[in-house]
């Protein structure tokens, strides 16, 4: 029945009777192209076959046109028939899927986020490693002060774990670094210590100097002594006021010897 309908559109072109006509005519016909007339007898009849083969495609292009122009013209007309039920769908719908795409994401930021601070806390010690005092100090409130809360339920756990883990090491990093901090402290004092001491022993030295002649061979013996408590003082600690004394025992004994 729907090839019958859309046969109708070509009946002013050609009809199925047609077809047998020429069927009938053409059917079982012995040629001799090697005769010059039949052989352009031929080129007539296929140039009347291509013919009507162009009139076909001209009837079925124009009808398709037409068909097509019908199709969008029904189609809109059917669109206006349920536009009071389908316009309000489709802004609702579109407004649903706008929504989800928000909250969609939204949580893909929010886990993004979440996995960045998990992150930052399992990598809170070893950014600690070697940092001064200070900067360990930061990092262990910066761990510290994190809510577990902000984290999704099913992150929390490993949230727990991960901070419990890294205060622990931060914890230990702080306490060593603590003992490396007095140790420096203690030696940077000993080493003061040590200048000033210097300091008093070159005055001491330079007073000594100036108080005897530098050609006697008394002073020059003299301040070999001074030089050999000058080391002895540095060897052993000994402090500026303990120095002194030795050395006027030291000066008053050249001068008895005298």
């Amino acid at each position: 029945m729907e090839n019958n309908k859309i046969l109708a559109i070509f009946t002013d072109t050609v009809t199925e009777d047609a077809i047998k006509m020429i069927t009938s005519k053409h059917e079982g016909l012995v040629h001799d192209f090697s005769n010059e007339a039949e052989f352009k007898a031929a080129r007539k009849v296929t140039t009347e076959m291509n013919k009507l083969l162009k009139a076909v495609d001209t009837v079925g292009i124009a009808a398709a046109k037409q068909i097509t122009e019908l199709r969008n013209e029904l189609k809109d007309k059917i669109e206006d028939a349920y536009s009071g039920t389908t316009i309000p769908f489709y802004i609702e719908d579109q407004k649903r899927k706008n929504e989800a795409k928000r909250i969609k994401e939204e949580k893909e930021a929010r886990l993004a986020e979440q996995k960045a601070k998990l992150a930052m806390i399992k990598g809170a010690s070893a950014r600690a490693m070697h940092l001064p005092i200070d900067d360990i100090e930061d990092i262990l409130q910066e761990v510290m002060c994190i809510d577990l809360a902000f984290f999704d339920e099913d992150m929390q756990q490993e949230a727990k774990s991960s901070k419990e883990i890294s205060l622990a090491q931060l914890q230990d990093a702080f306490k060593f670094a603590g003992q490396k901090e007095e140790m420096r402290k203690a030696d940077e004092l000993q080493k003061a210590e040590l200048a000033d001491k210097d300091d008093e022993i070159a005055k001491l030295k330079a007073m000594l100097e100036a108080q005897q002649p530098k050609q006697e061979p008394e002073f020059k013996k003299a301040r070999t002594i001074n030089d050999d408590l000058e080391q002895f003082c540095n060897e052993y600690g000994l402090d500026i006021e303990a120095l002194s004394e030795l050395i006027n025992i030291v000066n008053n004994h050249t001068i008895t010897t005298e």
